[in-house]
């Protein structure tokens, strides 16, 4: 990207001056894991770990990010369903949560859909509802001896069929308010056990693209960061990239990433890119459904961020699967053990891949 170019982008979209604002990023490049919804062995994965194989996986993942339907307190019987159980009764049954913080030293994130279009939240009420049981479940986190690092906020621009601007002040307005009742829940707890070890809550985003233009990511990206920082509130730490393989060719992609790392940098915000499969195709099934959910992760994802350049760039690489059943088949590859067909697995073949230690196109590698 020529410097001509990130000069233009950066008067386009003017910030506040302030320290906190102008500290670039240091780039330390972190990879990410997130079970899918309906994996059976997630609980096993966490409290078990020394029967089921990970140890690799472990070293290198930084985070953990859990779905909020996996941790509300009182889950409704469509989440009771969709996660076969009450996930946050067996995540506290089993320290998997205390084992998250404690013995694997890593950081926990829930991604919530704060934002959709269905949940408008443009009255006090809606938002009072809408952050109720969000405190709610980081207060149970935490009295299982786990600890919430970041909430990553799912598609946000344009919901309720919002502007640009609508959605950057909406989205804002939620996180701000989100975190003062965190804060004021977890001062709460502290005052009754003040040795509860309390951590920051930082925030990301998750945004569509192509669905929404560059020029309109980085018109959201300045309003948000505006609003948050003018008000005393740190800005929001990541801003994935929730890439449509099928509907961007690839100089519009490489030229718009390195639009977004270059802005996002000089506010001191990281981007982040998310790497996981397509949804069952009925017309093309394959025998094994885990290992096709995993090798279009790899072919239309993995396999193109390295030849763009953009898996090694970005400062944030999460691997992730959200499916579930679908047809009544099971389409949701296991997270164990990390020698079989597994989400596991794929994250270490992520990691080989950004190193050049294997050739990314191969998946399943070859013994």
């Amino acid at each position: 990207m020529s410097k001509v170019l990130v000069i233009l982008v950066i008067l386009l979209y003017p910030y506040s001056a302030g320290s906190l604002h102008n500290k670039p990023v240091v780039k330390e490049q972190n990879f990410e894991y997130t079970s899918a919804t309906g994996a059976l062995d997630l609980i096993e994965m966490l409290s078990q770990y020394y029967d089921y194989n990970w140890t690799t996986a472990r070293q290198h993942m930084k985070t953990i990010k859990l779905y909020h339907g996996q941790v509300w307190k009182s889950p409704t019987p469509e989440i009771l369903k969709l996660f076969k159980g009450n996930t946050l009764e067996k995540l506290s049954k089993s320290n998997s949560l205390l084992f998250i913080r404690r013995n694997f030293e890593m950081k926990l994130a829930l991604e919530i859909g704060a934002m959709k279009p269905e949940n408008c939240l443009f009255n006090p009420y809606d938002i009072e509802g809408a952050i109720e049981p969000l405190v709610d479940s980081i207060a149970e986190i935490y009295k299982a001896g786990g600890a919430v690092s970041r909430l990553d906020i799912d598609n946000s621009i344009g919901h309720c069929r919002a502007t640009v601007d609508d959605s950057s002040f909406a989205t804002s307005r939620f996180i701000m308010l989100a975190e003062d009742a965190i804060n004021h829940r977890l001062n709460e707890m502290k005052q009754l056990d003040p040795d509860l070890p309390i951590v920051p809550i930082r925030w990301a985003e998750i945004e569509a693209y192509p669905y929404w233009s560059m020029r309109q990511h980085l018109r959201y990206i300045y309003r948000l960061n505006l609003i948050m920082t003018s008000r005393d509130y740190v800005p929001i730490e990541i801003y994935f990239l929730d890439v449509d393989h099928n509907t961007v060719n690839d100089g519009a992609l490489a030229r718009d990433f390195e639009n977004l790392l270059s802005y996002c940098h000089s506010l001191g915000i990281k981007v982040g890119v998310i790497i996981n499969g397509d949804d069952e195709n009925p017309k093309n099934p394959w025998n094994n459904k885990d290992l096709d959910y995993l090798r279009s992760a790899n072919d239309k994802k993995l396999v193109r961020f390295k030849r763009l350049g953009i898996l090694n760039k970005a400062d944030v690489v999460m691997v992730q699967s959200w499916t579930a059943e679908a047809n009544g088949n099971r389409t949701v590859p296991p997270n164990v053990p990390e020698t079989g067909i597994t989400g596991t697995n794929f994250f270490i073949h992520t990691l080989k891949c950004a190193a050049d230690i294997s050739d990314c196109e191969i998946y399943p590698e070859l013994d």
